[in-house]
């Protein structure tokens, strides 16, 4: 399938999710996928899809095809964070979030200090 195809059904898929459809969203990610194994993006919209469609272990199984192909950034443990909390894995949960917030950085503040 060509660039152009595979952009318009990411779009689209995005769009689903955005828009309260995370069923929708994965099985568009899960065919894109399938055209074009092993994505980092399509992989982490995937696995954020299936956590937001009540499918936390299928999401682990996605995180974990990103871990291995060295895709891992901030946002992965932030989506390994929820499917782990979705499967009620609190302790493990808090070392991902833990990890999620170490390599975000600082956030930057609306309101600087006043002096």
């Amino acid at each position: 399938m060509a660039s152009r195809e595979t952009s318009a059904l990411y779009l689209l898929a995005l769009a689903h999710l955005q828009n309260a459809h995370p069923e929708k969203a994965a099985t568009l990610l899960a065919a894109l996928d399938a055209l074009e194994s092993g994505q980092p993006a399509t992989l982490m919209a995937l696995a954020w899809s299936q956590v937001r469609s009540n499918q936390p272990a299928q999401a682990l199984s996605t995180l974990g095809r990103i871990r291995s192909g060295g895709g891992v950034s901030a946002s992965y443990y932030l989506v390994r964070a929820q499917a782990l909390e979705a499967l009620q894995r609190q302790p493990e949960a808090y070392l991902a979030i833990r990890t999620f917030l170490r390599l975000r950085g600082p956030v930057a503040r609306n309101n600087p200090p006043q002096t």
